[in-house]
């Protein structure tokens, strides 16, 4: 293929993502396979599609990514020739607080991927899996995001048949993307002896740890809004 074939293919396996293990790893197995040709131009549709997606699509994107890093970490151990950089890390190092902003948006509806997300940088800064400085910074700024966000006030409108299904599907990938995060979550060893070992910051307590972060139990639609701190109305079906 050329590169614009394997751009186009790309871009359909993305706007396909759910948060299923198999649909993770095709698409990391494809980003992997084509990113000595192409690798730059397939980062650009990952940024395109978080930037365009719903909040949804672009946790998923963030999953994405975490099983992106962590499979490239593996992948430059055991190449025969390793480079100095593991595939992609460093542009999603380049771009982290513009994914994060995209992830968790200055709105309201930011508070719905909140916690995901900051589960997922703890995660990357305890595992070394990029620079824990750079992914301090990026937690900090969340931090204080999260406080500007609960004094955004909640707007209550009438939600229509296909924002209830959207919804209804975000309960169902949450709970997916909470499985596969705890059976991952120790899957790459931590980075000892490697240039981010001397990072500051690393020594945090059990509550930045994600095995150590409950997956909410959800039982229903109320449930799972209330969870957030979002308030929603849902017009009952006529």
């Amino acid at each position: 293929m050329d590169p614009f074939e394997v751009r186009m293919q790309f871009l359909g396996h993305l706007r396909k993502l759910n948060a299923s293990q198999t649909s993770i790893q095709k698409i990391v197995g494809y980003a992997l396979k084509h990113f000595a040709r192409c690798g730059e131009d397939l980062w650009d549709c990952v940024m395109e599609e978080c930037q365009k997606g719903s909040l949804n699509t672009r946790m998923n994107i963030l999953h994405l990514l975490d099983n992106l890093c962590e499979t490239a970490l593996l992948y430059q151990s055991g190449a025969t020739t390793p480079s100095s950089q593991a595939p992609y890390i460093e542009y999603v190092t380049r771009d982290l607080e513009k994914i994060v902003e995209y992830v968790v948006p200055n709105s309201r509806d930011g508070l719905i991927n909140f916690q995901s997300a900051r589960q997922i940088l703890e995660s990357w800064q305890t595992k070394r899996v990029l620079d824990p400085i750079a992914v301090s910074n990026v937690l900090e700024d969340l931090e204080a995001k999260k406080t500007s966000l609960k004094e955004i006030p909640a707007t209550r409108s009438n939600t229509s048949a296909a924002e209830r299904d959207e919804i209804f599907k975000r309960i169902e990938e949450d709970r997916e993307r909470h499985k596969l995060l705890r059976q991952r979550r120790w899957n790459v060893p931590t980075r000892v002896g490697q240039p981010y070992a001397t990072a500051s910051g690393l020594g945090r307590a059990d509550s930045s740890n994600p095995s150590t972060q409950p997956c909410p139990n959800i039982t229903n639609l109320s449930d799972y809004v209330s969870s957030f701190d979002v308030t929603y109305r849902l017009r009952s079906p006529s």
